[in-house]
């Protein structure tokens, strides 16, 4: 699974003053709020990458993925979803790097 490409879910909700708050359930603490999708995905991105990265640093597991699929009973009102894409491949070859440094 390391090659492979990895999806990861994430919630993205609209306040009623238009700001958004975008949130990976699959990997705690990783959340940002912000006016413009173009700036809260992208940084929700690096979030999650700067997690899987700490977790392969420290040999810990990956949360099981769901194949970009939201958590069971995660239909709330508002919410809308959306899937990340992940190259784990790349982030093995930079921990490794890190490792080394």
């Amino acid at each position: 699974m390391i090659g492979l490409p990895m999806l990861v879910a994430i919630a993205i909700h609209t306040h009623s003053d238009g700001r958004l708050h975008a949130c990976a359930p699959d990997f705690s603490g990783c959340a940002v709020s912000g006016a413009l999708e173009e700036i809260v995905l992208p940084t929700l991105r690096l979030q999650v990458e700067d997690e899987i990265t700490a977790r392969l640093l420290n040999k810990a597991a990956l949360p099981e993925t769901r194949n970009g699929d939201p958590p069971r009973g995660a239909g709330q009102p508002g919410v809308r979803w959306a899937n990340i894409h992940i190259n784990l491949g790349h982030l093995v070859a930079l921990a490794k790097t890190q490792q080394r440094a």
